[in-house]
């Protein structure tokens, strides 16, 4: 099976590093955290080497900004990144945390799980995804999350640093078959599964390409290929960073009816809506290797 290696979800800092912070969570809170983030976010910033890994990005989401703008940019992207690093150390370590949700779309995840096929939430590498989907336990239902993880990432989840957390099912995107037993398992039971649908985990062969900030990029097609044969709803989700250690989740789109659905169809719909979240959030997608095809 041929693996996609375009991307590495390992931490440039070193294990020491992200204890420091850690530490100076335990010591003064976010406010310490954030202080020492500054300092470390230029000095980060200032390496070419950091830069290039959010060029792609930045130059087709601010294609008129110039050498200064661009430093600006991606100074600002590094920062919001840190901060969301930061803010899942402290809902581990101290369970300080909050994340807010519309009364209407909770009912209606809840009314999209009674039909009992389960639900599917695709989301991406954008806003506080890394722990605030973790309030998706509002469900009542059991979440798994389809991930990988690469050797040698020393970046904790939330749930580690923590007995408090009940950490979510992981299905392994590099096990047997890219996790789609355990997957089609899962919704058939009725729970929750949750996956990034804007990189590809496993397969690089099982992709579509859709249009993104005037380019195509690859993203799976195997998520919305499961639902359209289950007939399992689909909830686009992003979750914005509204404040220190605050998200929201927020219901882009819902696919209510899948059976039958072109799975391409869904891909390019998804797409749509991670465009119009870059749009208003430009500094909360972080994306930091060339997402798009080459013409």
């Amino acid at each position: 099976m041929t693996q996609s290696r375009s991307w590495s979800s390992r931490s440039l800092g070193s294990r020491w590093q992200h204890r420091f912070f850690y530490a100076c969570i335990r010591l003064g809170g976010w406010r310490l955290a954030y202080a020492a983030l500054a300092f470390v976010t230029l000095f980060y910033t200032l390496c070419p080497s950091v830069r290039a890994r959010s060029a792609p990005y930045l130059a087709r989401r601010f294609p008129d900004a110039g050498k200064w703008g661009m430093f600006r940019h991606a100074l600002r992207l590094n920062l919001t990144f840190g901060k969301v690093l930061v803010d899942r150390a402290v809902m581990g370590i101290t369970g300080q945390g909050r994340v807010d949700s519309d009364p209407g779309d909770v009912a209606r995840m809840h009314e999209l799980l009674e039909r009992g096929r389960g639900l599917l939430v695709l989301t991406a590498h954008a806003g506080a995804w890394q722990w605030a989907l973790s309030t998706l336990a509002f469900t009542g239902r059991r979440l798994n999350v389809l991930y990988r993880r690469d050797a040698g990432d020393v970046d904790r989840q939330y749930f580690e640093h923590s007995g408090a957390h009940v950490p979510p099912r992981v299905i392994d995107a590099e096990g047997a078959f890219g996790g789609v037993i355990e997957v089609m398992a899962a919704l058939n039971a009725g729970e929750v599964v949750c996956t990034t649908g804007d990189r590809v985990l496993g397969d690089s062969k099982n992709v579509v390409r859709v249009p993104l900030l005037g380019g195509d990029i690859r993203v799976p097609i195997g998520p919305f290929a499961i639902a359209a044969k289950l007939g399992a709803p689909i909830t686009v989700i992003f979750t914005p960073r509204t404040a220190p250690c605050r998200a929201k989740v927020v219901i882009a789109r819902i696919f209510g009816d899948t059976q039958g659905s072109d799975p391409a169809d869904l891909a390019r719909d998804f797409a749509a809506s991670l465009a119009e979240f870059v749009r208003r959030e430009p500094y909360q997608f972080f994306n930091f290797y060339d997402l798009w095809e080459k013409q």
